[in-house]
């Protein structure tokens, strides 16, 4: 799913070679020469670590789950090299559909709207169109998303940075794709997060919609169509495990905010309006069906379309409830 904001900055990041993006200021300011103190582990080898300010760090890792190198932002809180004993929850910030990690940071104010907040914030990659699944027909070797998120990648977070290292101190939120990744990831696994947040993403893999686009659009990431599982009807048996639809149980307990917008088609935007009315009605109906489970959820919409304003809007609001709602920091 497509988000319609400016991709300017990320087309320019992309065409830039390492020197240049050290000192051009893609992350927003001159890199430090020391990085994060981490090291490998949990099948992740760490290709680059740089500091970019006090609160944004880089690093890229080699993924035994991955042909590719995934990118991951972190956003540490405001103090954290000030107090070298003091543990923070940790919110995982999923991007959305035909950009990269980079979409919350340079797009959306992920800095601006956690400043001042005790959470340290992952932005991790999933590629253009990952849909943070194991794809089960990649070309030129393995793309597991969904295994480098959570059995790598959280635990080395855990590992190297001082986090309060369970459940009740994490949260998974993101927008249009990364919405459903951070659906799908509590429906599957919902022993790993307190509360989950969507912005315009869809709520029901198997609908007929969603389905057809998760098997058209990764033709766009070079992958060909039905490359995440298979085609249309093929693979309901791996679909069904990480549909939200059908783990409704996974989610109680936790903090749930969805949100979506709904508009009518106007010139010149139908594919965003199209997309949005899709999720809209998706995340009303799910809405809908926790309440009749008596699982409590907060459900947002307004007039709106499927683009970055809204997200960047819906995602200022929505964080400091997401903090709230885990371990504080300690």
């Amino acid at each position: 799913m497509r988000p319609t904001v400016s991709r300017r900055g990320l087309l320019a990041g992309a065409a830039a070679t390492t020197a240049a993006v050290a000192t051009a200021g893609l992350f927003g300011s001159p890199a430090r020469a020391a990085g994060l103190p981490v090291g490998n582990g949990f099948g992740l080898t760490v290709l680059e670590n740089q500091r970019w300010d006090a609160r944004l760090a880089y690093v890229r890792f080699r993924s035994t789950e991955l042909t590719r190198d995934p990118g991951v932002n972190i956003l540490l809180p405001d103090g954290y090299d000030a107090h070298p004993t003091r543990r923070y929850p940790v919110l995982y910030l999923l991007h959305g559909g035909n950009t990269d990690f980079r979409q919350w940071h340079l797009e959306l104010g992920a800095v601006e709207s956690t400043a001042g907040l005790e959470v340290i914030v992952v932005m991790p990659d999933c590629y253009k169109i990952g849909w943070y699944a194991n794809h089960l027909r990649p070309l030129f070797g393995p793309l597991n998303w969904k295994n480098f998120h959570i059995h790598q990648l959280i635990p080395w977070i855990d590992a190297n940075l001082r986090t309060t290292g369970a459940a009740a101190g994490r949260a998974v939120a993101g927008l249009s794709m990364g919405g459903y990744g951070a659906q799908k990831y509590t429906a599957e696994f919902p022993d790993r997060f307190a509360a989950v947040s969507s912005y315009s993403g869809p709520s029901n893999n198997l609908a007929a919609d969603i389905e057809s686009w998760i098997f058209v659009t990764p033709a766009a990431d070079g992958q060909l169509p039905g490359a995440v599982y298979g085609v249309v009807g093929e693979r309901h048996d791996l679909m069904t495990p990480e549909n939200p639809w059908d783990r409704v149980e996974s989610f109680r307990g936790k903090r749930i905010a969805l949100y979506a917008g709904l508009t009518d088609v106007t010139p010149g935007a139908w594919m965003s309006d199209v997309q949005e009315r899709v999720v809209h009605y998706q995340n009303a109906a799910f809405h809908q069906r926790l309440l009749d489970a008596g699982i409590a959820n907060d459900f947002h919409d307004y007039p709106g379309t499927h683009s970055g304003e809204h997200w960047t809007r819906n995602f200022r609001e929505d964080v400091p409830g997401i903090v709230a709602a885990l371990t504080p920091a300690r």
